[in-house]
């Protein structure tokens, strides 16, 4: 019987797929993954569809969540399709992709979709049916088989994702099995790589991300955006000094702390010199989780520890959901999004947001100049005192605080002529200002006199 498909419309910019990997299962991954897929799709009449999509396909769990629905086809059947649709084709030098879109629409890949929460558009693609010959089905599923007989097809699958969901959640299988590359390296714009205390886990997913970067860059038809973020799961052992200890590490006790490694490892795979991880991990670390299963993901994230559960995962939410980088502050995250929006209405002929982009980009400068970021804090304040002296003149006094935040700054990046020359500027105007206040002050007063 043929499955009821989702009438979903397109999106009108692409939505993200987000793939969580972990080294090895039954650190919490997929009760993280259940729980913040819940919380980005929203409370009730919410308008942000959000799939989960079960990838682990010899430990499937996602479903345990949602147990109210029926037993279904899911991913394996869905490429099982796939594989019978590309069998006897003629594609001989056709493009892959051209022929993986084909492909995906013969097999009507929304059909394996289900909605498992009617209050939200929440919805699954589960592992796949768990009859009695599931197990031998997986077995006989050749990964790499599949993807020679069509390259594109995961990549254009992963599209097909996007132009339906904000945000699909992949929960992707442990090890470096063929799943687990596709799920990492295939499918994603971001990767989560979750992770409880332990050496392996650390060496396991610095390693993974080395190999995934890498491959993105160096694969032609692979030039798409994959952004990582590292996600801690405390273990049973949790004080604060065990907490500290495992974060930050120590060399004389050969514990090598995740902060510094992953700065390390997304520095290099990012090109970036000097990158912190410092806001981000201050809120980002999830409790210990057992990934049991079996209740509902719930959307009350008020209440409870720094490091409680839902706390956590909404302020990740915060980074993942709004496509920041994790070495961007928390700080930064609702400034970049306010200059953002207000780019966005000067694009569509709305001059009224020209201010408050000046000031939100003279807040941001600030954030930077604190953080010690001063290149980034120099073109935040270039930009807004330009603004600002367009706008509302260069005695304002907005124009002149801008105009000494910047002088300050070039000060500290060791440039005293250009800062002299903004100072003495800023106390020029600062004296044209008062006389006209003075002049005013006295006109003022002799016109009650008489």
């Amino acid at each position: 019987m043929e499955r009821f498909r989702f009438s979903l419309p397109p999106l009108s910019t692409p939505g993200e797929v987000s793939s969580f990997y972990s080294h090895q299962d039954g650190c919490g991954r997929s009760m993280a993954l259940a729980h913040l897929a819940a919380l980005l799709a929203g409370g009730q009449r919410a308008a942000t569809p959000v799939l989960m999509v079960d990838w682990n396909l010899e430990a499937p769990r996602l479903h345990h969540y949602f147990p109210r629905q029926d037993d279904g086809p899911g991913v394996l059947e869905l490429f099982e399709a796939c594989r019978a649709a590309l069998r006897g084709r003629q594609d001989a030098g056709r493009d892959s992709a051209a022929v993986a879109h084909e492909v995906l629409e013969a097999v009507g890949w929304e059909q394996y979709v289900c909605r498992v929460d009617e209050s939200r558009p929440l919805y699954l693609l589960r592992a796949g049916r768990q009859d009695a010959s599931y197990a031998r089905r997986l077995v006989d599923m050749h990964w790499d088989e599949l993807f020679n007989a069509c390259p594109a097809l995961f990549r254009c699958f992963a599209a097909s994702l996007g132009r339906h969901f904000r945000h699909a959640l992949v929960d992707s299988c442990s090890g470096r099995a063929d799943m687990a590359g596709i799920c990492t390296t295939l499918l994603p714009t971001r990767l989560v790589l979750a992770f409880p205390p332990g050496r392996q886990h650390l060496d396991g997913l610095t390693a993974l991300l080395q190999r995934a970067t890498t491959y993105r860059r160096s694969h032609e038809d692979e030039q798409r955006p994959l952004l990582a973020y590292p996600l801690p799961i405390r273990g049973c052992r949790d004080d604060a000094g065990q907490r500290t200890l495992w974060r930050r590490g120590d060399q004389a006790r050969a514990v090598p702390g995740y902060q510094p490694l992953f700065e390390r490892a997304l520095g290099e795979a990012y090109g970036i010199a000097g990158l912190s991880l410092e806001s981000y991990f201050d809120e980002v670390q999830l409790p210990p989780l057992r990934d049991t299963g079996g209740a509902a993901p719930a959307l009350n994230v008020a209440g409870g520890d720094h490091f409680s559960l839902l706390r956590v995962l909404g302020v990740f939410r915060e980074w993942l959901g709004g496509g920041h980088a994790p070495w961007q502050s928390r700080a930064e995250i609702p400034l970049q999004e306010a200059i953002a929006a207000a780019r966005q209405g000067m694009r569509e002929g709305g001059a009224a947001v020209c201010l408050p982009l000046a000031h939100s980009l003279e807040r941001l400068g600030g954030v930077y100049c604190q953080e010690n970021r001063l290149w980034q804090a120099l073109q935040c304040l270039q930009e807004s005192r330009t603004l600002l002296l367009r706008l509302l003149g260069a005695e304002h006094p907005d124009t002149r605080r801008c105009t000494r935040s910047l002088a300050a700054l070039l000060e500290r990046q060791g440039r005293p002529d250009e800062a002299r020359r903004l100072q003495d500027a800023a106390a020029a105007w600062s004296a044209v200002h008062d006389e006209g206040l003075r002049s005013a002050g006295e006109e003022g007063s002799a016109a009650t006199a008489c």
